[in-house]
C-alpha cells in the first residue's frame, strides 16, 4: 500500500463474531496507540497528515473467546516532490518501513510505489497499449534491466517496445500474442538488487480473413 506524505489514509479490519470481537492494531510490531493524528473506529484504522514515521508493517488482530484471526500491510510513504527529474534522482527518500534516507546515505534498492506493483497478472485484449512500472530508488541510483521468459529483452519484427528509464517502464504500443510472457524487472546497484515479474496474456485477438487464390469478396 503506498500513501503520500500529508494525506489522510484509512485500513479496515471488520469481523463478527459471538461474543463481539475486540481489535487492537500494532506497527512495526508494537502495539499502537491512538495519539493526534492516529483514530481508531469501529474496526477501522485512520492515520491524519502521514509523516515518513508512519510508513512500516501495520497488523489488526481480531479475537474473542472462541479464537484470533490477524490480517496485515505494509505502508510505503512516499513524497511526489523529492524526485529530481532533471538528476533522475532521488534526493530524500522513505524506506518501506518508514525509515527516512538522505542523499549522502547508501542504500540497496527498493520499491517505492509497491501499489503500482500489487498485479502481478496482466491481461489486455489485443492491439491495446500496455506499460509495465517497477518504480525504485536507491543510492548511487539503481539501474533497471529487463527479461522476457528469463532473458534479456530484445526487439523482434513482431515485437517492438520503449524502455522509459525515468518512470522505470517497460512500454508496448499495441499488443498481439507474440507479446505474451513474463516480464521481469531487475534493479540493481552496488550494494543489492531486487526484481519482480509480470505476466503477460493477450486476449481476443482478431482474426483476418484468409482467400484462395483467384477468390473475391462476395456481394
Amino acid at each position: 500500500m503506498e500513501v503520500v506524505v500529508g494525506n489522510e489514509w484509512r485500513l479496515r479490519c471488520q469481523a463478527k463474531g459471538y461474543p463481539r470481537p475486540e481489535t487492537d492494531w500494532y506497527h512495526n510490531g508494537g502495539v499502537l496507540l491512538e495519539t493526534g493524528n492516529v483514530v481508531f473506529g469501529k474496526g477501522n484504522l485512520v492515520v491524519k497528515n502521514v509523516t515518513q514515521g508512519d510508513g512500516g508493517k501495520y497488523a489488526c488482530r481480531v479475537m474473542n473467546d472462541h479464537g484470533v484471526l490477524w490480517a496485515n500491510v505494509t505502508v510505503a510513504v512516499v513524497d511526489p516532490s523529492i524526485y529530481d527529474e532533471g538528476m533522475n534522482t532521488y534526493p530524500n527518500y522513505y524506506e518501506s518501513d518508514g525509515s527516512y534516507i538522505t542523499s549522502n546515505e547508501t542504500s540497496k534498492p527498493f520499491w517505492v510505489k509497491p501499489s503500482v506493483m500489487r498485479i502481478q497478472m496482466v491481461v489486455k485484449t489485443a492491439s491495446s497499449p500496455v506499460s509495465l512500472r517497477c518504480p525504485a530508488a536507491g543510492n548511487p541510483m539503481p539501474n533497471i534491466t529487463w527479461l522476457r521468459n528469463g532473458e534479456p529483452l530484445v526487439e523482434t519484427w513482431r515485437m517492438t517496445f520503449k524502455v522509459v528509464q525515468k518512470r522505470w517502464a517497460l512500454s508496448f504500443a499495441s499488443v498481439t500474442k507474440a507479446y505474451e510472457g513474463d516480464y521481469t524487472c531487475v534493479v540493481a546497484n552496488v550494494y543489492g538488487s531486487i526484481q519482480w515479474t509480470y505476466s503477460l496474456e493477450v486476449i481476443g485477438m482478431s482474426k483476418s480473413p484468409i482467400y484462395a487464390a483467384g477468390s473475391k469478396d462476395l456481394p
